[in-house]
């Protein structure tokens, strides 16, 4: 069912062409209002954005107020003000802090001297292994799902994870379809939340055989040699 959403009076529909148009407008909204370009802002926005981690990870964001990230940084909430004009740009700047360590990551595992599949198992471990020993990341991830704005800009980032490792494992397995290898990587990338979240729920006795299990259908039917 679609969905329509207001800003700054303006209603945009739940089709593909207004979100895109919504999100440009509220990306208008949600820009960090100072750039850190001293040492002491840099370490303003570091205890900001560790304060909102901490209270995420306890809370959820909905749950998590400005003034309680203030309370949390040591700082007054005008000064919170002058770097994140709203929650909405915070959340913003976490999520794309979460994109690029993530990308760093991925591009880390893959210069590791293993086998491709190995690469591919070990890069999900990682991943579940982070979100399932901190609430911050599941609740952040849960965050940016629910929000259309992030939700935009996350399907940008998992096209260019999918690029990512697509180039890489087709590098290694020339003799599969290419257009095979895009689209379970896209497929893979996307679907991680979800493994990431159950990982975190089941005891750990089940959490290696979820994680193998998730790999293998990647390569399920592949002629791989």
């Amino acid at each position: 069912m679609a969905i329509d959403y207001m800003t700054n009076g303006h209603v945009f529909k739940g089709d593909c062409k207004s979100r895109l148009l919504y999100c440009q407008t509220m990306k208008i909204n949600t820009k960090a209002r100072k750039e850190p370009g001293q040492d002491r802002s840099r370490a303003t926005l570091q205890s900001i954005m560790n304060a909102s981690a901490e209270l995420i990870a306890a809370n959820g964001l909905d749950a998590t107020s400005m003034t309680q990230i203030a309370n949390l940084a040591g700082l007054s909430k005008a000064s919170l003000y002058r770097y994140f004009p709203n929650k909405q740009a915070l959340l913003l700047a976490l999520a794309e802090r979460s994109f690029k360590t993530h990308r760093e990551e991925m591009q880390a595992i893959m210069q590791v001297d293993k086998k491709p599949e190995q690469i591919l198992r070990d890069g999900i471990g990682h991943y579940c292994d982070k979100h399932s020993n901190n609430p911050f990341f599941l609740n952040l991830r849960a965050a940016i799902h629910a929000d259309p704005v992030l939700s935009e800009l996350d399907l940008k980032d998992s096209r260019e994870n999918a690029l990512l490792l697509s180039t890489f494992l087709t590098q290694h397995f020339p003799q599969i379809d290419p257009t095979i290898i895009k689209t379970r990587s896209l497929l893979i990338v996307e679907l991680i939340d979800s493994l990431a979240r159950l990982v975190a729920r089941v005891p750990v006795t089940e959490q290696n055989n979820l994680i193998d299990e998730f790999v293998g259908l990647f390569f399920a039917d592949l002629n791989l040699r």
